[in-house]
């Protein structure tokens, strides 16, 4: 049996106590899924943690390494990415569990992706 397409589990979302299904897709970084408390969470904010050190790379920058939901708080997920010779760590906060479970699905198949083509992936 295949493995259903974790992107197509993004089809329905989450807005001010109501289920909307889209009509049409949108990238990545400017979906609706991709927010905290009406704040968007795309692109993350980095933070150093080894390697050469950038002080402020880019959002988009770098190669995503890995991505997991916090074993603590099931509404976080923590991504890390690879730039210039450094490793760097982020937190994205969701509204919901289920939508943090499902951005994590579909981010791990994208790991070894540059950050921006991340971005950039059309979700109905």
């Amino acid at each position: 049996m295949a493995k259903p397409d974790c992107m197509a589990q993004l089809v329905r979302y989450h807005i001010s106590g109501h289920i909307i299904a889209p009509s049409y897709s949108m990238r990545l970084r400017q979906h609706p899924i991709m927010s905290y408390r009406g704040d968007t969470i795309w692109p993350p904010e980095w933070t150093w943690v080894s390697g050469n050190y950038d002080k402020c790379p880019d959002g988009e920058a770098g190669v995503l390494e890995n991505v997991r939901v916090s074993a603590i708080n099931d509404q976080n997920l923590f991504l890390t990415m690879s730039y210039g010779g450094g490793r760097y760590i982020a937190t994205l906060m969701f509204d919901h569990p289920d939508f943090c479970q499902q951005a994590c699905e579909m981010l791990k198949h994208h790991r070894g992706w540059l950050i921006k083509m991340i971005g950039e992936l059309a979700i109905p």
